[in-house]
């Protein structure tokens, strides 16, 4: 058997295992056909669609794509596969454009490119007129495509206001395939707005939620319908009945609901600790090791149903405890909570007043972008009617879990014509770019796709995984907390998405908020995000200095190990709104510098010297390079500052280490009278 008749084996064997849907044996073969046959263009265009499809690897599939243009630049199918793939997974929208103009030109009968660069030209080029001539050309080779209809009556709905012809199209969509769901829908509201055809449109919405008894933009559009043309409140109130509005809670009970203290007993580190919050702003600072993360683990306890996913409750407890006690002071009243290894239990629930939100997030949270499923989310943010809690990734290593912003957005635009959701689309833009200073979600094909732009660099296009891992991974908690905001507004009488955001309390906690974050935005992230929910109480945890700057009295505590006490306790910080970075790092980080070990060592060394009564030739020497040095830094101008001397040799005097850190100088009032004396000395020779 010749190299190449093993290449056709192969091949033939990877068609037959893709057609009884088994890609590993599929990919295998193929792989093998172009070992035997690396000439043979057919089969890396094949292998390269299989990993895309099927596994996900596009920066390989568009390795092969290339190597089989290289092989065979007439190929018309490789030119329009590879440029899916741009378009899809890589964004590169101009190269996709020539691809598919290339496979036309190679073969002008394949109506899946018509279909394919009509769709690009109107979504990323704005180019409708000569996406209407791809979309009739399509239709013209084959009449018989029900997604080219459909959309091409999208196209003629939103940018030529032919009602006419697309509601011809939408009907012919049907027609091709009666289970075409958004057709009817679509079709529906069509009816319903440009040629008042109520019964018919009626009709529609119910056929669409017949075909998908779970798609609730059409149960939201008939109940509309219903409501305006149509007198049966009954069926109305039925339609409405599965977004679980409810209307039990005066939001001006809700809003009273704040946490003021919590005391935790055989949890995890901690045997005895208790704190307090402010009603805003609370950070918690500590070295690892010290529970801030097993600190909010408590609070969310607390906080949350006695229903959850835990499973190993017993890792909560302290060594050699049964149990674990918290309780929550919440106006005046003590929530108390027990955890066994089996489970968690809240043992006066009665005194809840009102729902309590509550969201918590770990440090490492990621999204599986389009590989994750957004039925659920888009509608929670549809119907206003999400869960209260959302913690998982608190009580995990990393967590899977959320959602790509831009992802959520083009989904919500589908539904054009609906200024509801689009208004909720909107209104989630609007918020994520008033709390990333760096960036902006922008549409470039009238609000259908969207991206982000640096603000920095003009540069636009850029999707979620273009952005850098401090920016993503903040960007996307972020946007869990104003969709998961979102969708509760029937849970608290909301309609109005500013009022919600403007009264809506409850409780946020954030591991290492300010995590690979750049110190501009560290300085500006919480007073973005609480000029975005300002009724919200934040518990955060840091490392930096720089997220602790301009905070008031109260708003940052210290976890600190009491040798004493053999515990692990909680201290409330002064202000740091007249602080600088370097101070808050001398204060509260334990630091003994702020300078690098070396220029230390050298300053150190610098006023050891200075303060001799006699100064060697040697050390004279050493003196002067070392002010050379020194001179050339930052800091220093304080050598050729007397008046530090003058400190610095009053402190050797009095028997004090002036390599080693002072964290506490008490003076007598004799001694301060001499220093005092010094530096009037001083000041009279100038």
């Amino acid at each position: 058997m010749t190299k190449k008749e093993k290449a056709k084996k192969h091949f033939d064997e990877a068609i037959k295992a893709y057609n009884r849907k088994d890609y590993n044996a599929t990919r295998n073969n193929f792989e093998k056909a172009i070992r035997y046959n690396p000439n043979d263009a057919k089969a890396y265009n094949s292998l390269a669609l299989v990993l895309a499809t099927y596994f996900k690897e596009y920066e390989k599939a568009k390795q092969y794509f290339e190597k089989a243009l290289g092989i065979n630049p007439d190929f018309a199918d490789i030119y329009y596969n590879f440029a899916v793939l741009l378009v899809e997974h890589f964004q590169k929208y101009e190269k996709a454009k020539q691809y598919f103009e290339k496979a036309i030109k190679i073969n002008p009968n394949n109506t899946e490119v018509y279909y394919n660069i009509a769709d690009l030209l109107e979504n990323h080029f704005q180019e409708y007129e000569k996406a209407k001539q791809y979309y009739e050309k399509a239709i013209k080779i084959n009449p018989n495509n029900s997604k080219t209809y459909y959309n091409f009556a999208i196209l003629l709905v939103e940018h030529f206001k032919d009602y006419k012809k697309a509601k011809q199209y939408y009907e012919k969509a049907i027609e091709i395939n009666p289970n075409n769901v958004k057709a009817y829908n679509n079709l529906a509201l069509l009816l319903e707005n440009h040629f008042q055809e109520y019964e018919k449109a009626k009709q529609y919405y119910e056929k669409a939620i017949e075909l998908n008894p779970n798609l609730i933009i059409a149960y939201k559009n008939l109940a509309n319908l219903l409501e305006k043309y149509f007198q049966d409140k009954n069926e109305e109130k039925s339609l409405k009945s599965p977004m679980l509005i409810s209307g039990d809670l005066k939001p001006e009970k809700q809003l009273k609901d704040k946490i003021d203290s919590i005391s935790i007993k055989n949890f995890k580190i901690f045997k005895n600790l208790t704190v307090k919050f402010t009603k805003g702003i609370n950070i918690i600072l500590a070295k690892n090791g010290f529970g801030k993360t097993s600190f909010l683990q408590a609070l969310t306890l607390a906080n949350t149903d006695d229903k959850n996913s835990i499973k190993d409750f017993k890792s909560f407890l302290s060594f050699g405890s049964e149990k674990a006690d918290i309780v929550l002071q919440r106006n005046n009243k003590a929530l108390e909570v027990t955890v066994d290894e089996y489970k968690k239990k809240t043992l006066n629930k009665y005194i809840l007043e009102s729902p309590q939100v509550c969201l918590s997030y770990g440090v490492n949270i990621f999204t599986k972008y389009e590989q994750y499923n957004y039925d659920g989310i888009i509608n929670d943010l549809i119907t206003g009617t999400g869960k209260l809690h959302h913690t998982e990734s608190i009580f995990s290593d990393f967590s899977l879990n959320f959602f790509d912003p831009l992802i959520i957005l083009n989904k919500l635009s589908d539904y054009m014509g609906d200024k509801a959701v689009l208004s909720i689309r909107d209104f989630i833009i609007s918020k994520i770019n008033q709390l990333i200073p760096e960036y902006e979600i922008i549409a470039k094909d009238v609000n259908k796709t969207h991206y982000f732009r640096d603000k920095n660099t003009n540069a636009d296009g850029l999707t979620t995984k273009n952005l850098s891992e401090g920016y993503r991974s903040n960007i996307i908690l972020l946007t869990d907390i104003i969709i998961r905001i979102i969708s509760l507004r029937k849970k608290f009488n909301y309609e109005n998405l500013e009022s919600l955001f403007n009264n809506v309390s409850g409780i946020i906690l954030i591991d290492e908020f300010d995590r690979h974050l750049h110190p501009l935005w560290q300085k500006v992230y919480l007073k973005n995000l609480k000029s975005v929910l300002k009724n919200m109480q934040f518990v955060l945890t840091t490392h930096n200095p720089v997220a602790i700057l301009g905070r008031k009295y109260g708003e940052v505590q210290e976890f600190y190990f009491d040798k004493e006490d053999n515990l692990i306790k909680s201290m409330v910080l002064p202000e740091t709104e007249t602080l600088d970075a370097g101070i808050i790092l001398l204060k509260h980080f334990g630091l003994d510098s702020i300078l690098s070990i070396d220029l230390q060592n050298k300053i150190d060394r610098f006023y050891e010297i200075k303060t001799k009564d006699e100064i060697s030739k040697d050390e004279q020497t050493e003196l002067s390079k070392l002010e050379d040095e020194i001179t050339d830094t930052y800091v220093g101008v304080n050598i050729h500052d007397y008046r530090f001397l003058i400190f610095i040799k009053f402190l050797k005097q009095r028997g004090y280490d002036t390599r080693e850190r002072l964290r506490e100088l008490t003076l007598t009032e004799e001694e301060m009278k001499k220093l005092e004396k010094e530096f009037e000395n001083y000041y009279a020779d100038k």
